[in-house]
């Protein structure tokens, strides 16, 4: 996945699986905006420097069909483990409540902290890694606690139980002010029902406009000030206009909500000076390779010589 569009092809695109890619690209290209989420969600209070480590969940679990994976795209979005100092954090994010979370979180916490599992002469410690499930989309049935007992054959019961953070809890301004980023390019599915009905009002038009306004907004003055990179910036934009363009499919509204949005993302210096720097390279290594093959020429010519020297003795 190309790091600056996405799942972007030229001027089609793929929405196919647009909030898988999107939290992946998160995930996998802007993982330090994970760590407010985490200081957040578990009370730490990591700065946004600290080393981290990603760790996927979901390479530890083959069981699913691929009839079950097609029939999931929509339910279940993406997991990782993400490792700062000597903690892991299982982060869950799904659009639905499918029933089978609870599941997959055992299985993903148990077998990931296997891998660190402490071993003494007969003693077994297994450190459990904290979690929470992220709902970027909700309604009446969301749980607001995912509850997991263990219970023994000697009547011990363990609870490993956590509150989930739920997005349309939070308001907009709670966002920036929880700096919650990666909640962003999914806010606006609040707005899903207004954002796929062409008939909607244009109250209610207008007010999934100000506030795709109001976090555009955000960004661009963030960038000028510099406490988030150009590159920050033109992929929660590019982010967000992916989630608007699979919710509308293509409607009447999508051409009103994202007219704007592509005049948004910008060349920074850094991306001038990075390409520049390619061209350039390209420039020297070809230099660089015409200078080895005149090196390899001249002591080819040096050694006939020298042999016809040596035939003349």
């Amino acid at each position: 996945m190309d790091n600056n569009t996405a799942n972007f092809k030229g001027n089609n695109v793929d929405y196919s699986n647009t909030f898988d890619d999107v939290f992946q690209s998160l995930k996998s290209n802007h993982p330090k905006y994970f760590i407010p989420l985490i200081n957040y969600k578990f009370q730490k209070n990591y700065s946004l420097n600290e080393a981290i480590e990603l760790l996927p969940a979901d390479e530890y679990i083959t069981g699913y069909s691929e009839e079950e994976s097609r029939h999931e795209i929509e339910k279940r979005i993406t997991d990782f483990i993400i490792k700062i100092r000597d903690d892991k954090y299982l982060i869950e994010c799904q659009s639905y409540n499918d029933g089978s979370i609870a599941l997959r979180i055992v299985e993903y916490s148990f077998l990931n902290a296997r891998q660190d599992a402490k071993k003494d002469n007969g003693r077994l410690i297994i450190e459990m890694p904290y979690y929470t499930v992220i709902y970027i989309r909700s309604n009446s049935a969301t749980p607001k606690r995912t509850e997991i007992t263990y219970k023994f054959p000697n009547g011990e019961a363990v609870k490993y139980d956590a509150d989930n953070l739920i997005l349309s809890d939070f308001t907009k301004e709670e966002i920036i002010e929880k700096k919650l980023y990666v909640l962003i390019p999914f806010y606006m599915l609040r707005y899903e029902s207004i954002m796929k009905d062409e008939n909607a009002a244009i109250e209610e038009i207008n007010e999934v406009e100000n506030d795709i306004d109001f976090f555009i907004k955000f960004l661009a003055d963030s960038f000028h000030k510099e406490s988030i990179s150009g590159y920050d910036y033109n992929n929660f934009i590019i982010y967000m206009d992916m989630i608007i363009r699979h919710v509308t499919n293509g409607n009447e509204n999508e051409r009103n909500l994202v007219k704007n949005m592509g005049g948004h993302v910008i060349v920074t210096e850094a991306d001038k000076i990075f390409w520049a720097g390619k061209d350039e390279g390209r420039a020297e290594s070809a230099e660089i390779i015409a200078e080895q093959n005149n090196t390899i020429a001249e002591l080819t010519k040096q050694i006939e010589e020298l042999k016809a020297e040596l035939n003349r003795s």
